[in-house]
């Protein structure tokens, strides 16, 4: 067929001799015992090679059955334009109108080339100041945050408006590499232990319901910040005096995000199980494993961890400031008023405070549970001088967690633990993970501190670094 006179390649047999490329097919066919592919090969060798030079090829697949496999979305011709219609149209070549056609694949109607596919035109995004924005991204054109641009995936235009800058307690400048309006600093809540709850505005109380809570919630913020809601659920487990966490929940754009005790190493998205890592809404939501801890990250810089265990944590950007709800208190930089009012009535004790955020019970939940010493003696006084120590010792493994505000409540809540369950290890196993874990989260050096007599539970393991701040690596 090559060098066939009447053939689909005799066009091109006076610029470019067929000879030595039928030689070359003959070889290659021998050799790879006639595979048909081969033949398709060499033969697509002669006519990109007179394509280069500007000759057309009359058609030659169908009757070698070698077939131009296209991708989804378009469909084959042996005359094709030259220059496509494609996503970036400010890279299209100025003289395409010359080119003569190339046999290829060709996109439907709607969409356009790109990196090999053929993209819906609404996907391609647009250009703007020689960079490229997907649809619907928005970015700042000016040095003070004031200019807002937007890309229409309908048109590729991008629509640019004015506006007030950015929100209070935010702050314009470059992070991770974007320009833009970014919170000024976080707050963290958190529920550890059996369990202490420390708010935003660091207030510390104990509460012991075993039913689902609102843990935090954004309320009345500005309206262009997101929505979004946290949830925990407690539970008992073997002490009737205590209560654990047993599953948070995070609400945000849209979606249901749950981790849960049972399911170690999964989260459960909209009531289905999915192994970690997971993401959803391109990257806006993200769930990852970062050394115990399962983290919910979110696109607008909230983030929600859990240890599967006994351990949470909310971290709220400072442009919810005083727009939260929940036991994670207001955020509005008063402790004092975090068991405040609270629809008519004034929350005052731990107990009816935590009842005013309860979102749903179950069989055995309670919400009214005793949380003073029930036996405070000198015995008990002892224990907790010789378990609690390891938190006070200006020397010890801690040493270096006095400059974290929060570090402040380890030993009050080890005492409690005590008093709560005594004789029992674990609690102050927990606590001592918890403040580990607080304390690296900050940048401060913890020194092993698990022996064969101390929390022996995991006997190897070692302080790590994972995504900027230390973790526990157990093995």
């Amino acid at each position: 067929m090559l060098t066939l006179p009447s053939g689909p390649f005799a066009d091109c047999h006076q610029f470019l001799d067929p000879k030595p490329f039928l030689e070359e097919c003959v070889y290659d066919m021998c050799v790879t015992g006639g595979e048909r592919l081969t033949l398709c090969r060499g033969l697509n060798a002669y006519a990109q090679a007179c394509v280069d030079l500007g000759i057309s090829v009359r058609e030659w697949r169908s009757r070698t059955n070698c077939p131009l496999t296209c991708p989804a979305n378009s469909h084959y011709e042996l005359c094709s334009p030259a220059c496509p219609p494609s996503c970036n149209s400010e890279a299209r070549p100025t003289n395409c109108s010359s080119r003569p056609c190339v046999e290829g694949c060709v996109c439907l109607p709607g969409f356009v080339a790109s990196r090999g596919l053929c993209m819906p035109v609404s996907s391609c995004g647009c250009i703007f100041q020689d960079r490229l924005l997907a649809p619907g991204q928005e970015v700042y054109a000016d040095e003070k945050c004031h200019l807002r641009c937007t890309c229409d995936g309908a048109t590729q235009k991008v629509i640019c408006r004015n506006t007030t800058g950015c929100l209070p307690k935010e702050h314009c400048g470059v992070q991770n590499g974007s320009f833009g309006c970014f919170p000024e600093y976080f707050r963290i809540c958190r529920a550890s232990g059996d369990p202490h709850y420390m708010s935003l505005d660091e207030r510390i109380f104990n509460f012991m319901g075993t039913c689902t809570y609102l843990f935090t919630a954004s309320c009345g913020q500005h309206p262009s910040l997101p929505d979004f809601k946290v949830f925990i659920e407690n539970e008992r487990r073997g002490s009737q005096s205590v209560s654990f966490v047993r599953s948070v929940k995070l609400e945000a754009l849209g979606i249901k995000l749950e981790v849960r005790r049972e399911y170690q190493g999964k989260v459960l998205v909209d009531g289905i199980l999915h192994y970690l890592p997971f993401q959803a809404l391109g990257g806006k939501l993200v769930v990852f494993r970062q050394g115990k801890y399962a983290i919910l990250r979110t696109n607008f810089s909230l983030s929600v961890s859990y240890n599967w265990d006994t351990h949470v944590t909310a971290k709220v950007p400072s442009n919810y400031f005083n727009s939260v709800c929940g036991l994670c208190g207001n955020f509005n930089g008063d402790p004092r008023d975090d068991l405040g009012k609270q629809i008519r009535a004034e929350a005052i004790d731990p107990r009816d405070f935590g009842k005013k955020w309860l979102v749903s019970s179950h069989l055995g939940c309670r919400t009214d549970e005793q949380h003073l010493c029930p036996d405070f003696n000198k015995g008990l006084v002892s224990n907790i001088t010789q378990n609690c120590r390891i938190f006070t010792n200006i020397s010890g493994h801690f040493k270096h967690c006095w400059r974290v505000p929060a570090y402040n409540s380890a030993y009050i809540e080890c005492a409690y633990d005590c008093c709560r369950m005594p004789g029992q290890t674990k609690p102050l196993c927990d606590t001592l993970a918890t403040y580990t874990a607080i304390c690296q989260s900050s940048g401060v050096i913890v020194y092993p501190w698990r022996t064969e007599t101390l929390c022996r539970e995991y006997q190897e393991y070692q302080l790590g670094i994972e995504s900027n701040a230390c973790s526990l690596a157990y093995k």
